[in-house]
């Protein structure tokens, strides 16, 4: 099953859910739990491409840069962890989603 499938899924069960933010939320949530999946198997291409296509649906969501970081880390990309990792303290510091 596939993450398009999921969420295609969940769409038509719930035709009632046409709000934006709602279904926004719902895609990037997908792709950080897939994300988190793929770091655990050390799949860290994979992983960042879904941490990617997270911050391309919402680019205020500070959990998606923190794992990013933590990727780009495992990537040997210190300067690109370390931007993301501090990107991701600044959205925390502007009111954005507590861990």
């Amino acid at each position: 099953m596939t993450l398009t499938s999921i969420l295609s899924g969940f769409k038509s069960k719930h035709a009632s859910v046409r709000s934006a933010p709602f279904v926004s939320n719902l895609v990037i949530d997908a792709h950080l739990s897939e994300a988190k999946r793929l770091f655990q198997s050390a799949d860290y291409q994979q992983a960042l491409w879904h941490c990617e296509e997270a911050l391309s649906q919402g680019s205020t969501n500070p959990r998606a840069y923190q794992l990013r970081g933590v990727i780009r880390h495992e990537l040997q990309d210190p300067l690109g962890a370390t931007e993301d990792l501090h990107r991701s303290l600044d959205l925390q510091q502007a009111g954005g989603m507590v861990f």
